[in-house]
């Protein structure tokens, strides 16, 4: 795949040279949004320790760690994203990213307050992921008169409908005649 490949490359790049990851984020919010999951560490350099360095050190630990999540125990995740979080090497958009999935983990682990501060502070700050974690808060919020109050707040066009179950074009059964449809010519 390209941009696996190029991914490979470029965080070989940034490590070795210590590059900022300005030029890489695209490529990763691709790979996540895209949900490619493939492994993208670049080879590793035998003068270097396990932990992260750099920010394409982080980065890759980052995508791994989303990418091996369907595999491993949701601990095993946000042990790693926790380590991801707490190096502060990762610039904001990207750091936002592993702060999101770190609360998902958490809200699968049973660690809702944890999940819910991580929503919060995202929902807050209006990045990219803010609307995404405002569903996320609607989920964890536990009464439904708090999941509905939040879910008619949700950003994006159309998707409280969604949280509401109902959809925008959907008829209104209530005070709304149905035309029949015929099955045979008249």
């Amino acid at each position: 795949m390209l941009l696996v490949g190029c991914l490979r490359q470029g965080l070989a790049l940034a490590r070795d040279f210590r590059l900022d990851l300005d030029w890489l984020a695209s490529a990763a919010w691709s790979y996540v949004s895209d949900s490619v999951w493939e492994p993208i560490a670049p080879p590793s350099r035998p003068d270097t320790e396990r932990r992260s360095q750099t920010a394409a050190d982080a980065l890759v630990e980052l995508l791994s760690a989303l990418a091996r999540r369907q595999h491993e125990h949701r601990t095993v995740t946000a042990d790693r994203l926790t380590t991801v979080v707490n190096t502060g090497l990762l610039p904001t958009d990207l750091h936002e990213m592993a702060v999101y999935y770190l609360a998902k983990a958490q809200r699968d682990i049973g660690h809702s307050d944890d999940s819910r501060q991580g929503m919060q502070l995202l929902a807050d700050g209006g990045g990219r992921l803010a609307p995404a974690a405002r569903r996320g808060l609607a989920h964890l919020a536990g009464d439904f008169p708090t999941a509905y109050d939040t879910a008619r707040t949700l950003g994006w066009e159309g998707r409280h409908h969604r949280v509401e179950g109902r959809h925008p074009l959907a008829p209104r059964r209530h005070g709304t005649r149905r035309r029949r449809i015929r099955s045979r010519p008249r």
